[in-house]
């Protein structure tokens, strides 16, 4: 993140000449931002690794559905 940083710090600060407020305010929401996006990618890579973990003892209920049925056909 410190890259994304300093990038920011240098369009921001440097090429489009803003206060030094301005920068900070928008450093600090790009930066919650991608941690946000982070927490996301981690939390659905857990659940995704936990549903994966082991194979499923039986079907799922709601494979016994006609119309699932119909569209999956068990090998």
């Amino acid at each position: 993140m410190a890259f994304i940083a300093v990038i920011i710090l240098l369009y921001f600060g440097v090429l489009e000449h803003m206060e030094a407020m301005r920068v900070a305010i928008i450093l600090g929401f790009s930066l919650v931002g991608i941690a946000g996006s982070y927490g996301v990618a981690w939390f659905g890579i857990r659940v995704n690794t936990f549903a994966n973990s082991a194979p499923p003892s039986r079907p799922c209920p709601a494979s016994r559905s006609r119309f699932i049925r119909f569209l999956w056909k068990p090998a």
